[in-house]
C-alpha cells in the first residue's frame, strides 16, 4: 500500500484508507514535519485519532518510532517492500 507522490493529497488518503481497515490498532498519529503531512487536521477530523507532529530536527520526540525503525533495518533494507512479506518471513 504505497503512495505514489508525497503531495498532503495522497498521503491523507492513503492514512485514512489504511485506517479504515482496522481502526481498533490506531490509538494516535505521530509524523515528522514533512510537507506531506502539513494537513494532517483532515485525518484528525475523518478518522477522530488523536495526530502528533514532532518539531524539526527532534527525532528523539519520535523515540519509540526511531527505535523501531532502526531494529527492523537491521533485517529489511530501505526500499524493500513490507506488503510481501509473510509471518513466517517476518518471524525467521
Amino acid at each position: 500500500m504505497g503512495i505514489n507522490d508525497r503531495t498532503t493529497k495522497s498521503t491523507n488518503r492513503r492514512t485514512i484508507k489504511l485506517m479504515s481497515k482496522m481502526p481498533e490498532q490506531f490509538k494516535t498519529i505521530t509524523s515528522d514535519n514533512g510537507t506531506e503531512f502539513h494537513q494532517y487536521k483532515k485525518v484528525e477530523e475523518v478518522t477522530n485519532c488523536p495526530y502528533y507532529v514532532a518539531s524539526p530536527h527532534r527525532s528523539w520526540e519520535r523515540g519509540t518510532n526511531e527505535n523501531t525503525n532502526g531494529l527492523i533495518r537491521q533485517y529489511l533494507v530501505k526500499g524493500v517492500l513490507m506488503a510481501g512479506l509473510l509471518s513466517n518471513d517476518v518471524i525467521s
